[in-house]
C-alpha cells in the first residue's frame, strides 16, 4: 500500500488490456472511498495518457488521515471490468 502526506497529490493510475494488449474501452471511470465507505468522488472520467493507459489526479488537500480505496471501472460493448487498489494518508 502506497502512502502519501494530505496535501499531496495522489495519481490514481490504471492500464487496460485485452487478450495483452493496451486497449481503449468505451469507458473509464472511477471511484474513491474512504476506509468507512463514505465516497469522495464517484464515477468520475479518468485521464487518458495513451492508448490503454489512464489516471486521475485525487487532490489530498483537506482530506482526513486513514486508508482510502479507488476503483476503476472499464466499461466496453456491455461488459465491465473493475480494479481496486489502496492508499494511505498520513499528515
Amino acid at each position: 500500500m502506497d502512502t502519501f502526506q494530505i496535501g499531496e497529490t495522489v495519481v490514481c493510475y490504471c492500464e487496460i488490456r485485452k487478450s495483452g494488449n493496451l486497449y481503449d474501452p468505451t469507458s473509464v471511470k472511477i471511484d474513491i472511498l474512504k476506509e468507512d465507505g463514505t465516497s469522495i468522488v464517484s464515477n468520475t472520467d479518468t485521464t487518458k495518457e495513451a492508448v490503454g493507459k489512464y489516471n486521475y489526479n485525487f487532490d489530498s488537500a483537506s482530506k482526513s488521515s486513514g486508508k482510502y480505496r479507488f476503483r476503476i471501472t472499464a466499461t466496453d460493448s456491455g461488459k465491465v471490468s473493475k480494479k481496486d487498489s489502496v492508499f494511505r494518508l498520513e499528515s
